[in-house]
């Protein structure tokens, strides 16, 4: 009889809640005589199980070689049917080939017994649904949860991976903030052929269904349709979250992976699923028939007030036919961003309407006789709304949550920031004393403005990009400051005049359109090309036949995007375009700088030096007539890298 245990002899070698389990498998294992009291998958220290499936089981684990804490799933010891182990398998190849901050890491896959196991990332926090019914969300805090799980199957599908079971289940929210989605063992390659993906539809009779993925507890079998179904001859999912060419036995694509986040998000806001149904076949009728359920006729939304824009976003993603619905993940999550970002800062949507025609605070200060130094701080107001100390640390907060090397990168962008922020201040001081002192018309003094309320949107944007929980943009947050326009030009006053002014009916509109485009550009300059490409595929659907400099910005961007995904062709057709609609609508300023972009895709992307030569030529001849010394540095830089690149191999070098 066991009457006592040396702790030393317990003792283990981490720390933390990992210890504690040790502990409980070591004691275990003397009391009751366990033979084996270490069991290992690989060279994995097996610890405790975290929960089980219809196609494996998930232990807790320690990699004794780099000291952590990891994930293994395991194949059922009795699981050896082919199609079971082709899912596995299936599921590590997927998981493997992704490398991205919102799914879960492989960081191994091997065999055991000749069984299948993976190890992967260990994740501490809730899955998605557990998260969502610990407290009560704001629907702006769900909308930023799914956001980031939809940018993970996001980067699946840029893969060419289809997730076919995404729900709440399978999505974790870590303890750190940062959402992962897991569990691709009904993914494939979307270019694969898969025997389940040409079956039988799905029916009422279906009994052979798996429980809940094995990351936590099995599906609760009062609610059958919330099992992971796996039926021989049929396809695989969950009929709660199923598109209806899943239950139709077609081919899943990404946009059945957007159904299913639809169906989702649905849920999460209005607290019932778009789809009515307490069994399979009510389920798939009313998904078939494309029956969505109104926001407004549920009772448990009575208080909630969501953007308009929001409910269309998800509406179009549960469209029944595949085609109605967004044409990409990205598109859908640009669709929600719109509907949501205006609304961060609600001043912010009638910014430039309020500058540049009523003058804001400035404007009224003139009205009232103020001195100068009211001037200086209503611009400092309108400043404090967007870049202040407090959001600043807020932002390197959120960096430093996710790379806890962030500070270094994070002190040298907000200095950027913090440079732009000034001139926009001097900027609009100076705009504001001009109009006091009749310096200027009243005319011309609504265009600086406008052109400043702009600037300032734009610098809202790339900071609440870099806001995004879980985004590890610190590396490229000096490179979204770059990117932000001078705002000394907003006082190149031949440049406004020749703009003119805005139809006032439309001033607000296209401000918006405006912010969408600085989106796009902060997106770029991110490194997020799809979520970019996304956003100005939804803006140009957007822009109508009046929109000249507009759409001359739209191409202009779309080309700089196109080039940095190396489709160089296609970004010298969009930069022309910008190039000849901007001379079309006078905008002198911007065709310049669509012809400096064209030096730089002709001699370094096409390595045409000639046509960069006539581009160069184009360039200085518009910029004879704009004052704009970012755009004749960006010149300059252009023209020193076709020299470098156009010199003769064979020059000799000099002494």
């Amino acid at each position: 009889m066991i009457t006592s245990i040396d702790p030393e002899a317990l003792r283990p070698r981490v720390e933390g809640d990992f210890a504690n389990d040790r502990v409980k498998h070591d004691i275990m294992a003397r009391l009751f005589g366990d033979p084996s009291p270490t069991a290992r998958i690989g060279r994995f220290t097996v610890v405790r199980e975290l929960g089980r499936g219809g196609t494996g089981v998930v232990h807790a684990a320690y990699d004794e070689q780099l000291e952590r804490k990891v994930a293994v799933k395991l194949l059922h010891a009795d699981g050896q049917d082919p199609g079971a182990r082709a899912r596995l398998l299936r599921e590590a190849q997927a998981m493997a080939r992704l490398s991205h901050p919102h799914i879960v890491s492989v960081h191994e896959v091997g065999t055991h017994h000749g069984q299948i196991y993976i190890a992967m990332e260990f994740v501490h926090g809730l899955t998605l649904g557990t998260w969502l019914k610990k407290q009560p969300r704001s629907w702006r805090e769900v909308v930023e949860v799914f956001r980031q799980a939809g940018s993970g199957l996001a980067a699946a599908h840029a893969a060419g991976l289809v997730h076919r079971d995404f729900k709440p289940a399978n999505v974790m929210v870590g303890d750190d903030g940062r959402v992962r989605v897991l569990d691709f063992g009904l993914a494939r390659a979307d270019a694969d052929p898969d025997p389940t993906d040409r079956a039988r539809p799905l029916n009422s009779s279906l009994t052979d269904a798996d429980p809940d993925p094995p990351t936590h507890a099995p599906a609760d079998p009062s609610r059958p349709l919330d099992a992971s179904l796996t039926i021989t001859g049929s396809l695989v999912g969950t009929p709660a979250f199923m598109a209806p060419e899943q239950f139709r036995g077609e081919r899943a694509d990404a946009r059945s992976d957007q159904f299913a986040l639809c169906v989702a998000l649905y849920e999460a806001l209005f607290g019932a699923r778009p789809f009515a149904g307490d069994t399979i076949a009510d389920l798939m009728a009313n998904v078939l028939a494309g029956a969505v359920r109104e926001p407004g006729n549920l009772a448990t939304t009575g208080a909630v007030k969501l953007p308009r824009g929001l409910r269309l976003a998800l509406l179009r993603g549960l469209a029944r036919r595949p085609e109605d619905r967004h044409p990409t993940m990205d598109a859908l999550l640009a669709a929600i961003d719109r509907a949501t970002l205006p609304r961060r800062r609600p001043w912010l949507a009638g910014i430039a309407l309020t500058l540049g025609i009523g003058g804001g605070l400035g404007g009224l200060a003139l009205g009232a006789g103020a001195s100068g130094h009211v001037c200086e701080d209503s611009s400092a107001a309108l400043l404090a709304a967007v870049w202040s100390p407090a959001r600043a640390d807020a932002i390197a907060a959120a960096l430093r949550a996710v790379d806890p090397n962030a500070d270094d990168a994070w002190s040298r962008a907000r200095a950027r920031f913090a440079a732009h922020a000034d001139a926009w201040q001097r900027e609009q001081v100076a705009t504001c004393t001009a109009e006091q002192r009749h310096e200027q018309s009243s005319a011309l003094a609504g265009l600086r403005r406008a052109c400043l309320a702009d600037q300032l949107r734009a610098l809202d944007v790339a900071l609440a990009l870099l806001e995004r929980p879980g985004a590890s943009l610190a590396a490229r947050a000096a490179d979204i400051a770059a990117g932000l326009a001078d705002p000394g030009e907003c006082g190149d006053t031949r440049e406004l005049q020749r703009r003119g002014p805005e139809d006032p009916a439309r001033a607000a509109e296209l401000a918006e359109l405006r912010a969408e485009l600085a989106r796009a550009d902060a997106l770029r300059n991110a490194g997020l090309h799809a979520e970019a490409l996304a956003n100005l595929d939804a803006l140009a659907a957007r822009l109508g036949p009046d929109a000249g400099p507009l759409r001359a910005a739209e191409q202009r961007s779309r080309g700089r995007l196109l080039a940095a995904l190396g489709r160089d062709k296609d970004a010298l057709a969009s930069l022309q375009t910008a190039y000849f609609t901007s001379l079309a609508a006078g905008d002198d300023r911007l065709a310049a700088a669509a012809a400096i972009d064209l030096v730089e895709l002709s001699s370094e992307g096409l390595t045409d030096h000639l046509t960069a030569e006539r581009w160069i030529r184009h360039a200085r001849a518009l910029l004879a007539t704009t004052a704009s010394p970012t755009l004749q540095a960006e010149l300059a830089r252009a023209e020193g890298q076709l020299a470098g690149t156009s010199a003769p191999v064979d020059a000799p070098s000099r002494p």
